[in-house]
């Protein structure tokens, strides 16, 4: 099989481990006007906050730390997109759902994958859905699957707003976890 490179950030304190995710580098391809675009894309994945420390925006801030470590380190452009996935087997999901939606992950469609599912499909990611309204009308979305896949400009990214209110965002997350459980039976 193929081996991925991924880079790995952590929060430690001392041995104990805080805090952890993994980031692939990838580039997207797709096609626009008859010619081939390509885009640079960090692919969020497996973020991981110990109990003892949730609720005090360590995964935002290390989602944060990471992606601008990154972008400077490999000199990205400013076209540069964030992806990740939500996993209906994460019973924390939509905590997830709520705090992407609250950092600027505005484009989303179900996927049958990861966020490479439109690895080839470049083109169509400006015109993805927004999660909120994907959720409460899942037909509108192109694709089915078991997995819902979530982007956001580099630039956009940001620590989530508390503009937003996280109750109802949840409870639109539980849904949207329910309904990936229902398609993957």
């Amino acid at each position: 099989g193929d081996v991925q490179r991924f880079d790995v950030f952590q929060y430690r304190n001392n041995k104990e481990l805080i805090a952890s995710l993994f980031i692939n580098l990838d580039t997207y391809y797709g096609m626009k006007n008859k010619n081939i675009i390509s885009c640079s894309i960090m692919e969020i994945y497996s973020v991981f906050v110990d109990e003892k420390y949730r609720g005090k925006k360590i995964g935002p801030k290390l989602i944060l730390e990471s992606v601008k470590f990154l972008k400077n380190m490999y000199k990205l452009n400013d076209d540069t997109l964030v992806a990740l996935h939500l996993n209906p087997k994460d019973k924390m999901m939509n905590v997830s759902y709520s705090i992407y939606i609250k950092m600027g992950f505005d484009k989303s469609s179900f996927v049958t994958n990861g966020p490479n599912f439109f690895q080839y499909k470049l083109e169509e990611i400006p015109n993805l859905i927004d999660p909120v309204v994907l959720v409460n009308n899942p037909s509108f979305s192109k694709y089915k699957g078991w997995f819902f896949a979530m982007y956001c400009p580099i630039n956009n990214i940001h620590m989530p707003d508390s503009k937003t209110e996280t109750g109802l965002l949840s409870e639109y997350g539980s849904k949207l976890r329910k309904i990936l459980l229902d398609s993957s039976n």
